[in-house]
C-alpha cells in the first residue's frame, strides 16, 4: 500500500503588530492558552515571543546566519590567489589548479564575493607605423571640420553575414543520441553593402558570391545618385558645400580605374580614407547593430534576407544621428593613440 508523503509545515509569521498585542496580554497576566485560543495561535509561538521580548527587549526576527560555507577561509584565499596568479584560466582549470573539490556554482559565488567577473579582453587590430602615420596625418587634417561638414559625408562599407541553417530538436529517450545530419562545414554567406547619411536615408544590397569592381560599378551606378542627388556637382561649380560627399574605403575594388571614371564623370566628390581605419568609419557599429538583432540561424537564405532588410529599414533615428555626432571624438581618439587603434 503507498503511503501519501507528509508534506512538511512551516511555522506561519505573524505580523509585527500582533506580536506586541501578545506581548501586551502576557503583561497583563493572560496565561499563553488564553492567548492560543484568542488568536487561534500554537501556546509554544506565545511563549516563544514573550521569551524573546524578555531576552532582547524586542520581537523582530533576527538576521539569519545563511547558508553555511562550504570552503573553509584556507580553501577560498588558495582559490583567491591561484585567480590573481592565472586571470586567464577558466573557472574548471583555476579550481584544478587550486586542488579544490567543489562545484563550479560554488567555485563562482565565491570569486564573485571577491569582487571577481570573467570579462572578455577587447580585441585591437594591430597597425604598423606606415598607416599609424597615415591616420595621423588624416586626422590632424580634419578635425577642425564641424559637425555640419561630417553631416554631409554619406559613409558606405561592405559586409559579410554568414548563412547558418536551423538546428533540427528531436524528443528521444535520454541513454539514446539523435543521429547526425549530414550539412557542408563551409556555409553559405550574403554580402552586404550599404551606404547611410545623417537624414537616415540608408541603403543596402544584399549579394551572393563576391564584390569586384564591375559588380561595385553596377551597386553604384543603380543605387548612389537615385537615392543620394546631391552627391552631383553642376561642372565648373567652385562651391561646393552645398553637396554631399562619398566615403568609401580605399580597398582595390573601389579605386579601380572603372569606380574612378565613374566618380569623375559624375563630379561627385570623395573624401580622402585613412587606411586600417574602420574605428572611423561609423557605418562598421551599424553592421554590428544588425547582426547582434539577426537570429542564431534560419531556415533559408530567403528568411535571412527578409531578417536583415526588416532590421536595416527599422534602425533608430538617434541611433545615426549619435554616430555622426561622434566623428569628432573618434578623430581625436586616433589623435591620442598617435595614429594607433581606438576605443571605437
Amino acid at each position: 500500500m503507498e503511503i501519501e508523503e507528509e508534506q512538511k509545515i512551516t511555522k506561519p509569521h505573524l505580523p509585527l503588530p500582533l506580536r506586541w498585542e501578545i506581548v501586551n496580554y502576557k503583561k497583563q497576566g493572560w496565561t499563553n492558552q488564553e492567548i492560543s485560543r484568542k488568536f487561534s495561535i500554537p501556546e509554544s509561538t506565545c511563549s516563544a515571543i514573550y521569551r524573546k521580548y524578555l531576552d532582547i527587549g524586542d520581537i523582530v526576527d533576527l538576521p539569519k546566519s545563511g547558508r553555511p560555507k562550504k570552503l573553509s577561509d584556507m580553501e577560498e584565499n588558495m582559490l583567491i590567489e591561484t585567480v590573481q596568479s592565472h586571470p586567464e584560466m577558466s573557472l574548471d582549470q583555476l579550481i584544478e589548479e587550486s586542488n579544490l573539490s567543489i562545484c563550479k556554482t560554488t567555485g563562482w559565488n565565491v570569486l564573485q564575493e571577491h569582487g571577481f567577473e570573467c570579462k572578455t579582453a577587447p580585441i585591437k587590430w594591430t597597425i604598423d607605423e606606415k598607416h599609424k602615420k597615415a591616420r595621423l596625418k588624416w586626422a590632424k587634417r580634419y578635425r577642425r571640420e564641424d559637425g555640419n561638414f561630417w553631416k554631409r559625408v554619406i559613409f558606405s562599407d561592405e559586409s559579410k553575414v554568414q548563412y547558418n541553417k536551423k538546428k533540427q530538436r528531436y524528443w528521444i529517450a535520454e541513454e539514446n543520441t539523435p543521429e547526425p545530419i549530414q550539412r557542408d562545414r563551409w556555409q553559405e554567406s550574403l554580402l552586404l553593402w550599404g551606404a547611410i547619411s545623417y537624414n537616415q536615408n540608408c541603403i543596402l544590397e544584399i549579394m551572393k558570391g563576391t564584390m569586384d569592381s564591375v559588380v561595385y560599378a553596377k551597386i553604384l551606378k543603380k543605387r548612389l545618385l537615385k537615392n543620394y542627388p546631391r552627391l552631383r556637382r553642376d561642372p565648373g561649380e567652385e562651391d561646393d558645400s552645398n553637396c554631399d560627399i562619398f566615403q568609401h574605403d580605399g580597398s582595390k575594388v573601389h579605386v579601380a580605374d572603372i569606380i574612378n571614371s565613374y566618380f569623375e564623370k559624375r563630379n561627385i566628390k570623395l573624401l580622402s580614407w585613412p587606411p586600417k581605419s574602420p574605428d572611423i568609419n561609423i557605418i562598421e557599429n551599424l553592421w554590428a547593430y544588425l547582426k547582434n538583432k539577426l537570429k542564431a540561424s534560419y531556415s533559408n537564405t530567403g528568411e535571412l534576407e527578409e531578417d536583415i532588410v526588416n532590421i536595416w529599414e527599422n534602425i533608430p533615428s538617434d541611433l545615426i544621428e549619435n554616430l555622426y555626432d561622434s566623428i569628432p571624438e573618434r578623430i581625436q581618439a586616433v589623435i591620442d593613440s598617435e595614429g594607433g587603434p581606438t576605443m571605437y
